[in-house]
């Protein structure tokens, strides 16, 4: 009986452990944050943060949240198709995925997206310079568009950051288990 209780609470401790889903790249600035303004109409003003979360271990894919809140009068949207990812040897990611999908944002309000780009079509990482990453994006203020880029720079882990064994794994000792 109490070999099969502490066998349960080991599985259940096992269960809890879960490696990163994204591959050790981290991003900056995190956010960036810019504002877009319509030349000549100061009621078509945004502000936009921008994160890269990261590229995925699996499949590859590079993930973007963006947030936009109006600061004018006019409506603003997120155009989906403007958005292109490149890495820093100007290798096109595919075209972004975003949801929810942008609808118009009023003033005072804002909406948040999350964008997902599959990596350029028949490249490897291995071939890519990923040490930087530019988004550029194109906001429509009700009929006028304003388009923008922002680069991203991949930070080098700290020593203490990084981790010699970026597999996961588990550690036992008395009374605790420690996942990493």
């Amino acid at each position: 009986m109490k070999i099969s209780i502490a066998l349960g609470v080991l599985g259940l401790a096992l269960a809890s452990c879960a490696s990163s889903p994204w591959r050790p790249f981290r991003y900056a600035p995190a956010p960036l944050e810019a504002r877009l303004d319509a030349q000549g109409d100061s009621n078509a003003t945004a502000r936009v943060l921008v994160t890269v979360l990261g590229l995925a271990r699996d499949g590859g894919a590079a993930h973007v949240r963006v947030r936009i809140e109006n600061l004018g009068a006019r409506p603003v949207r997120l155009v989906p198709e403007s958005l292109a990812l490149l890495t820093a040897d100007l290798a096109p990611f595919e075209s972004a995925r975003v949801e929810p999908a942008p609808l118009p944002i009023q003033g005072g309000e804002s909406g948040t997206y999350e964008a997902v780009f599959a990596p350029p079509a028949g490249r490897s990482y291995d071939e890519l310079d990923l040490h930087g990453l530019n988004l550029r994006s194109t906001l429509d203020f009700d009929g006028i568009r304003v388009t923008a880029g922002a680069t991203f720079t991949r930070e080098e882990p700290l020593p203490w950051d990084r981790d010699p064994y970026p597999y996961p794994r588990f550690h036992v000792g008395f009374g605790f288990v420690h996942c990493r």
